[in-house]
């Protein structure tokens, strides 16, 4: 389930109550969005048992121009551990398709300076076999 501003209030109110409910047991959000108190107090009503961060080389120097929110995100993670007095931290998975090396360090450092996280480098090839391109020519 997506929660994000291209939503009318409507459609956002419903969200809510299925998050709410428990009926939702996927939220998808940007990292911008978790600096709303809403969305904070939102989610201290749920069991997060894990957070999954895509484009992850936001981390690194790189990205941190283009989307600063994402060095927000160990914040909101400790507060809302804080506020729901977890003394196990939440797992955080992180995925990219565009990290170097120093990237991939970035990224590991990040989260063990700012949640005390030490998280395992998995990587797999950029090909795809289960992926094909035809050209049609006209």
């Amino acid at each position: 389930m997506r929660l994000d501003g291209s939503l009318d209030p409507i459609e956002r109110q419903k969200m809510i109550e299925r998050v709410e409910s428990g009926s939702a047991s996927l939220l998808y959000i940007s990292p911008e969005s978790l600096r709303s108190r809403s969305l904070e107090k939102l989610l201290t009503k749920r069991n997060i048992v894990r957070f999954v961060i895509d484009e992850a080389h936001c981390f690194s120097a790189w990205g941190q121009d283009f989307r600063t929110d994402y060095l927000y995100i160990a914040d909101f993670i400790k507060n809302l551990q804080k506020i729901k007095g977890n003394s196990k931290n939440i797992p955080v998975f992180c995925f990219t398709a565009t990290a170097k090396q120093e990237v991939i360090a970035d990224i590991i450092k990040y989260f063990m300076d700012n949640l005390n996280l030490e998280l395992e480098k998995v990587v797999s090839s950029a090909g795809r076999k289960n992926l094909t391109y035809h050209a049609i020519h006209e």
